[in-house]
């Protein structure tokens, strides 16, 4: 697997994008070797991923965010 996008909206779970499966984020769990990057791809929420990928174990030095600051209004 080169690719796993993860939603938790359920409206695009189980479709794709542009031929990647958009799967549940529980599908984290089952991954052994956390040891590759993740992309936090929302301005508002990027801080709340990259807090659940680290309590799925992912190491902070592998979560890439896009923003360096965020407002939220």
């Amino acid at each position: 697997i080169k690719f796993i996008i993860v939603d938790k909206d359920k409206t695009i779970q189980n479709k794709k994008w542009r031929g990647i499966n958009i799967c549940d984020p529980s599908i984290l769990s089952d991954i052994k070797n956390k040891d590759f990057y993740c992309i936090a791809s929302s301005y508002r929420n990027q801080e709340s991923i990259k807090k659940e990928l680290t309590n799925y174990g992912f190491d902070e030095k592998y979560i890439i965010t896009l923003y360096d600051y965020v407002n939220v209004y």
